[in-house]
């Protein structure tokens, strides 16, 4: 029988149950299903290895289904290396992402000038929302995110009327500062969307990890809620 969402769905508040009594120290994912069944949302385990998820204090890792496994001598070897791994990686060396429900909201010259001051002349990565299609008039920022590159902080949210209004001048110091190194995943679509809105060339970018996954692993989907399995951030736009 195929499993659908409508069984998945039935069947998690059994499983959380169950999960809560065992309280496990780490839980193996074996499959996409498994995976979906636990997340509440797909993931592409082929392009996730040795990737995982935090529920709490507790690590779920992502694993071929055995099956898989038997297709092919090459894929029985992955599995055999990331079962070993997962099952023995000791916890306190996992990636421990920040609590995604603390920012610091950019509003008003204030607040822009504060995270310029912070960010300025450090390593930094950024990332924009938008909303339209590129190329058309409807086309906008409606936030750009920025946090330092190597150090967990808390990162800095920009809001459309800080980035069009009254921190407009400060972030442009931040967009274009040559000391200011940028990292972003897929960081042409970033770049053009600054530039189409602002009229800004991001400058320097010394790094894009969309492509650096690429190079590394090119049969792997390296979209950012795919590659963010990899340290224990996944879910996204999903959840």
């Amino acid at each position: 029988m195929e499993v659908k969402d409508r069984h998945i769905a039935a069947c998690r508040p059994y499983l959380r149950k169950t999960l809560d009594d065992v309280a496990p120290a780490r839980i193996l994912l074996l499959g996409g299903l498994a995976a979906k069944a636990y997340c509440g949302r797909a993931v592409q385990v082929l392009s996730a290895r040795r990737g995982y998820t935090w529920i709490g204090a507790t690590p779920a890792f992502f694993l071929f289904h055995p099956a898989m496994a038997l297709r092919s001598p090459h894929y029985q070897g992955w599995f055999e290396e990331d079962l070993r791994w997962a099952a023995t990686v000791p916890i306190v060396s996992l990636y421990r992402p920040p609590d995604p429900h603390q920012y610091r909201f950019v509003s008003d010259t204030q607040s822009a000038a504060a995270c310029v001051t912070n960010l300025i002349g450090r390593g930094i990565t950024f990332d924009t929302e938008t909303f339209g299609r590129t190329y058309t008039d409807e086309f906008r920022l409606l936030t750009i995110a920025f946090t330092s590159a190597f150090t967990d902080e808390i990162p800095w949210v920009w809001s459309a009327k800080a980035i069009y209004g009254d921190g407009r001048e400060e972030l442009v110091r931040l967009l274009t500062d040559p000391g200011t190194p940028k990292i972003a995943h897929h960081e042409k679509f970033d770049r053009n969307a600054i530039w189409q809105t602002l009229g800004v060339e991001v400058t320097p970018v010394a790094w894009d990890t969309q492509l650096v996954r690429r190079l590394e692993e090119s049969y792997a989907l390296t979209g950012l809620g795919t590659a963010s399995h990899l340290v224990g951030m996944g879910g996204h736009k999903d959840e």
